[in-house]
């Protein structure tokens, strides 16, 4: 027996069908739906909602509910900041079988009744938190995204496990200089960057594996470049020679790297980082430990996650590539 609901979404089903909604043309609205089949607005809206997520109709905030036909809509991808590296990199294994546009952040909103239609599939490029209001609304307008190097539970994702890479360098180096003292320089508490964190805790979790307590610990008190000097000079004035540094942000370590030439600090001797970024600049020298992000294999993902016409749930974790002037880390 089929529920008031089902009833509802089987005659708009049928209606658009026989052409009464042709796609594109606004469906009935909620109080329209609740006075022809007098059902409360719970019933009509879970009717609308079923619709949507069979791809029947699409929504438009503020503008109403649109007939769709699943098997006409056209697939489109829409990639938001993400690096032309990136697209070409995903739509190459999709053999440039599905259309796609890069779009800006500023570009999102009034794109929102293209982006929003049956077919669509966004693909989010490290949101930063502004980017979870347009997220938040097309999930509710069952519009399949992913995002990519950001995880959040509605939503398919790929990204960097944080916590095992950071530990398994940590181990790594560990295993070289058994008898050496660990210090953290981290940057400051900034919500929007939630795998500062992850990293952070990374390195904690190690360090605490390993019986290990940091000897010295500095925190930033800003993203700015003075921030980060005062930072740098001070874990430099109180770090034990020789010493182990884990930091994970690269443009503060590019910082404290900077100053060790100017303190006569030897890298390899007095000095050991080991870092969750790959900066080309750092590549060769002596005592630096450089993790990467697998950008290829994040694309290779999110084209799996593209190609069926009825996009899956993904949501993976994948290890650091990574590099080193003296160790490869794996």
């Amino acid at each position: 027996m089929n529920t008031p609901s089902a009833n509802i979404k089987n005659w708009l089903i049928q209606s658009i069908r026989n052409g009464k909604f042709p796609p594109g043309t606004p469906l009935p609205t909620r109080h329209q739906l609740m006075a022809q089949f007098n059902v409360a607005r719970a019933t009509a809206d879970r009717a609308i909602n079923d619709l949507i997520s069979e791809s029947w109709a699409y929504s438009r905030k503020g503008s109403g509910t649109f007939a769709s036909i699943p098997e006409k809509a056209e697939p489109r991808l829409f990639f938001v900041n993400a690096s032309l590296h990136f697209a070409q990199r995903v739509c190459s294994q999709l053999q440039n079988r599905i259309p796609y546009e890069l779009l800006s952040l500023s570009e999102v909103n009034a794109q929102l009744p293209r982006i929003s239609k049956p077919g669509s599939r966004v693909v989010w490029y490290i949101p930063h938190e502004n980017s979870f209001h347009f997220i938040y609304m097309l999930a509710n307008a069952s519009v399949p995204q992913i995002l990519i190097s950001r995880h959040h539970h509605r939503t398919s994702f790929v990204d960097t496990d944080e916590i095992v890479g950071v530990k398994s360098a940590i181990d790594r180096v560990h295993a070289i200089y058994p008898d050496l003292d660990w210090g953290l320089l981290l940057p400051p508490f900034v919500p929007d960057l939630p795998y500062w964190y992850e990293r952070e805790i990374g390195a904690y979790t190690a360090l605490h594996g390993l019986n290990k307590i940091p000897n010295l610990v500095v925190r930033a008190k800003g993203t700015t470049p003075h921030a980060y000097w005062q930072a740098s000079s001070e874990f430099l004035e109180k770090m034990k020679r020789p010493q182990i540094m884990f930091c994970p942000e690269i443009q503060l370590a590019s910082q404290l790297y900077s100053l060790t030439y100017e303190r006569k600090i030897r890298l390899g001797q007095d000095l050991h980082m080991v870092l969750t970024d790959f900066e080309d600049n750092l590549q060769h020298s002596s005592g630096v430990y450089m993790l990467e992000r697998d950008w290829d294999s994040m694309a290779d993902t999110t084209a799996e996650w593209a190609l069926p016409q009825e996009t899956p749930l993904i949501q993976k974790k994948i290890n650091y590539k990574s590099f080193t002037g003296d160790l490869v880390l794996v």
